[in-house]
């Protein structure tokens, strides 16, 4: 995770007006803003969810007329 090495390594090799200078600089400065507000979304609506997960069936009831086999 070396962003500041990225960023040098484009600027260097593609210029200053790159668009892959450009895609290294605005990504970086896009990713973590908007992944710490994911985070931070996440943290403030964990109670809409259970905590205990639902006993999950593997097989719907109303999908198959027979049951397969190795039931």
């Amino acid at each position: 995770n070396h962003f500041e090495v990225a960023i040098a390594t484009s600027v260097t090799l593609f210029g200053l007006n790159s668009g892959a200078a450009l895609a290294t600089v605005v990504g970086v400065l896009i990713e973590v803003p908007v992944m710490l507000m994911l985070v931070e979304f996440c943290k403030r609506t964990a109670f809409w969810f259970p905590r205990e997960p639902e006993k999950a069936t593997l097989i719907d009831p109303r999908c198959c007329a027979t049951p397969f086999v190795g039931e």
